[in-house]
């Protein structure tokens, strides 16, 4: 007998969850380190499934790049749901609610119309052998088959390079995954606190329509100034300086701020004038997103993230982990309204808030 299902709209939000806790403690921190990751369903099997029952399932591709990376190759193995249902019972196994024929061809069609560089269809009636060989084919091919030929120049250590940020190097894949996803619709970015410049120049390889704005105190711009002279990308400028406490802050506008383990290490009071500038140089619509750990509900995340705020305030009382609520307040105080919080390996997340007003 066939079991029961949620409704779509409840089994969507149990998906959903279940992915981000997925990628944030175990897929995002493989791509960190230059791993490569084989899953067996992904996020297009919720748009087929979920689809299937009634939702859009280009919505919900949508809502799942949000914060899920896209992948490489998506091997769609297409069966006739007769012949499916067929090997299910042959193997013993009970039909699910999923399972039902009807349900089958409408999932089916969905997979089919999935196209693109990425998609991969084959024939799931030849042997597993003739599959496996057509999917290493095309894996060689893209040069996925070693992770280590797939990783980014930009995220290799330079010997004698003594700018080099190994955290900047273990985060950048997965921040990359979040933002090509939040920025798919901006032009221009102005980072705060680019540090070695290593972000910069690897977003600005992987998101060429995006100009990349870096920023940071004096002292540092000599460095991400030579990394941004290497790159010799349009669509990353020269470094401006910026110190967020006395500026000077830029005249122009920007679809977007982002800066990545910043508010920790500011002041209360550098931490209101981040908010309060980044808010000034945003346009109407605009976003702010900022990378880090993060206090919940006055409490640190975990163990290592409770240490960290101690040594911090230890040295300056008034450093330290910020607490969601207290940021947001001061977000919306400047006009600047949560979109989303999206977790990322490590215990951070990745906050984003909108400037309030219709985009030009």
């Amino acid at each position: 007998r066939a079991q029961q299902r949620l409704r779509p709209e409840q089994e969507l939000a149990l998906l959903v969850a279940d992915r981000q806790r997925h990628l944030s403690q175990l897929v995002l921190p493989a791509l960190s380190r230059g791993e490569a990751v084989l899953l067996d369903r992904y996020y297009h099997s919720t748009a087929a499934y979920q689809g299937a029952a009634g939702l859009d399932p280009a919505h919900l591709i949508a809502l799942n790049e949000r914060f899920a990376p896209r992948p490489h190759l998506v091997v769609v193995l297409d069966l006739p749901p007769e012949a499916a249902l067929t090997r299910i019972g042959q193997r013993g196994e009970v039909v699910d609610a999923f399972e039902r024929l009807d349900n089958l061809q409408r999932a089916r069609a969905i997979f089919a119309a999935l196209t693109g560089p990425e998609f991969l269809h084959l024939d799931a009636r030849q042997t597993a052998q003739q599959s496996l060989e057509q999917i290493l084919r095309i894996l060689d091919l893209r040069g996925l088959l070693d992770p280590a030929e797939a990783r980014p120049q930009s995220m290799q250590p330079v010997p004698g390079d003594p700018s080099f940020a190994a955290a900047a190097a273990r985060n950048a894949a997965p921040l990359l995954a979040v933002l090509r996803a939040e920025l798919s619709d901006e032009q221009s970015v102005l980072e705060i606190g680019s540090g070695t410049g290593q972000h910069a120049l690897h977003f600005a390889t992987a998101l060429p329509d995006l100009q990349w704005q870096c920023s940071d105190v004096a002292a540092t711009l000599p460095a991400i100034a030579q990394r941004v002279q290497q790159a010799q990308l349009p669509n990353l400028t020269q470094p401006i300086e910026l110190d967020v406490a006395i500026g000077p802050w830029p005249t122009r506008q920007f679809d977007a701020v982002f800066s990545a383990n910043t508010l920790h290490i500011m002041r209360w009071s550098e931490v209101e004038q981040f908010y309060a500038g980044a808010a000034r140089v945003l346009k109407p619509g605009g976003k702010l997103l900022v990378y880090g750990p993060f206090h919940r509900n006055g409490q640190p995340t975990s163990e290592g993230n409770r240490s960290f705020d101690q040594s911090l305030r230890s040295e300056d009382p008034e450093r330290g982990i910020r607490d969601t609520a207290d940021v947001d307040t001061l977000a919306a105080r400047h006009g600047l309204l949560l979109d989303a919080d999206i977790p990322m390996p490590a215990n951070n997340a990745l906050r984003v808030w909108v400037r309030a007003g219709p985009r030009a």
